[in-house]
């Protein structure tokens, strides 16, 4: 399945409201901060950057059920100090996500679905990113301080890493 009824356009003053909201809440209060992470967010190809981050999978660009899906894994990473999984567990993982989204009212909404997706691809990238630099510096304190965000920032979502395992069905509750 490639999930197309989850496919999300490319409206800019939804990529918009979600750049500003991210700069603002990265910012916590201070303009020239804002000022400074809207900029960068600017200059940067969203979707290739996202993209470059999961060779390994075929995604389907533009499409939420992918976008949550990276997002469940990277947090997963994030939380769980675990490599990536393979493109089989991948393709589990994104039949639950697409199954999450049958009964997401706000999902079924077109730019309400672009401003998910494009939340989630920030955060994903934040998540990959921040492993790979405190991998890359060996830093265990820096990779703790990014589990206890990921862990505090899905469990504000519903979900609890820590008390699931991850196998060829997708996430699965007990530990």
């Amino acid at each position: 399945m490639d999930f197309a009824e989850w496919d999300f356009g490319n409206d800019a003053e939804s990529s918009k409201a979600v750049k500003l909201e991210l700069a603002t809440t990265l910012s916590r209060g201070n303009a020239g901060l804002r000022k400074q992470f809207l900029q960068e967010l600017n200059s940067q190809d969203l979707l290739a950057s996202f993209l470059d981050r999961f060779p390994q999978y075929p995604v389907r660009p533009r499409n939420l059920a992918h976008c949550m899906a990276l997002y469940w894994l990277s947090m997963w990473q994030a939380v769980r100090n675990e490599a990536l999984p393979d493109a089989p567990v991948y393709a589990a993982v994104l039949a639950q996500c697409a199954e999450k989204l049958d009964g997401d009212p706000n999902a079924k909404r077109v730019n309400t679905r672009q401003m998910m997706g494009e939340a989630m691809m920030y955060e994903t990238i934040f998540a990959i990113e921040g492993v790979r630099r405190a991998r890359a510096s060996d830093s265990q304190a820096e990779l703790k301080a990014l589990a206890a965000t990921a862990h505090q920032n899905c469990l504000k979502r519903g979900l609890d890493f820590t008390n699931m395992q991850l196998d060829l069905s997708g996430f699965q509750t007990g530990a």
